[in-house]
């Protein structure tokens, strides 16, 4: 099938409309430089105006300090996840956004923290909600930036001192900075992990039973026993049992324990039986002294 040329009027009419419509787009958006798409060149026209992209030196920053991407920049460069960066010869390439990205990892590390144990009023715990320069917090806020050496050499912590005085927070930031390093952490009461398993005894075998609790609290690469040496007296010879497998096991495989409790170091010596805690070491005793009471919040008075 053969077309007919058109008339030369029609011809001369039609490249008169695209040399326009060319010139009216020049216009709009002069500074569309060659290897820059349509899309992105549309985006930058803002009244009138255009916006540079960002450039790879901005993308690098805010990979470094993903809040520095604020929510005018976010909300205007950002499109699925994706960020159009600029090279220095004017070429661009979609780039994965860097505040995107940081929020990912924040929901995969909240998720690891709520299936670890950690109580939901620790999720949010900084070392900022800490009087950080009352001994011995310098010391262990430093320790948590080492875990992966602290794991690697096996050694355990004993956190010793009154109620508030801030062993759990210590215990759970300990925690978080394994998680954050890619290790597995698990924070249990072992109290109330045994009457579990005295509740399993029943007839019925739906309970949680010995094995069960034991292999939950030898799986994690560092776990963390909360309050020990505070249960019931019904329930002493089971978690007196469960710790002594659990830390014979442990010691085995060279994953450490920290351990908080209200108890002094001879008091849970006493408690729990020096065997035990001789399957800890090497062992860091650290006795909070402080007396400071964080459970008192500054300024508060109760709405009774």
């Amino acid at each position: 099938m053969t077309h007919e040329p058109l008339p030369t009027t029609v011809q001369d009419a039609l490249h008169a409309h695209l040399g326009q419509a060319r010139e009216n787009a020049q216009a709009l958006s002069p500074k569309i430089r060659p290897g820059t798409s349509l899309a992105s060149a549309l985006a930058r026209v803002d009244t009138g105006t255009s916006r540079p992209l960002p450039t790879l030196v901005d993308l690098n920053r805010w990979h470094a300090h993903p809040a520095g991407l604020d929510d005018e920049q976010h909300a205007r460069l950002c499109a699925g996840g994706l960020i159009e960066v600029m090279d220095d010869e004017g070429h661009t390439a979609a780039h994965a956004c860097p505040r995107c990205e940081a929020g990912r990892r924040s929901d995969v590390l909240l998720g690891r923290l709520e299936r670890s144990g950690i109580p939901p009023r620790y999720l949010e715990l900084e070392w900022a909600d800490l009087v950080t320069d009352l001994d011995p917090f310098p010391r262990l806020r430093a320790a948590t930036g080492r875990m992966p050496q602290i794991l690697a050499a096996n050694d355990s912590l004993l956190l010793s001192g009154p109620p508030g005085a801030g062993k759990t927070q210590v215990a759970v930031l300990a925690a978080k900075a394994v998680l954050a390093a890619g290790h597995s952490a698990l924070v249990v009461n072992l109290g109330r992990l045994a009457l579990d398993v005295r509740e399993g005894y029943g007839d019925r075998g739906d309970g949680l039973t010995e094995g069960a609790a034991l292999r939950l609290l030898t799986a994690p690469t560092l776990l963390i026993l909360d309050d020990l040496g505070a249960g019931e007296t019904d329930t002493a010879k089971v978690e007196r049992r469960l710790l002594y497998l659990a830390l014979e096991e442990r010691q085995n495989a060279r994953r450490p324990c920290v351990i908080t409790t209200n108890l002094s170091p001879a008091e849970l010596a006493a408690s729990l039986g020096a065997r035990n805690l001789g399957r800890l070491q090497p062992l860091e005793i650290v006795e909070m002294k402080h007396g400071r009471n964080f459970r008192l919040r500054d300024g508060h008075r109760s709405a009774w």
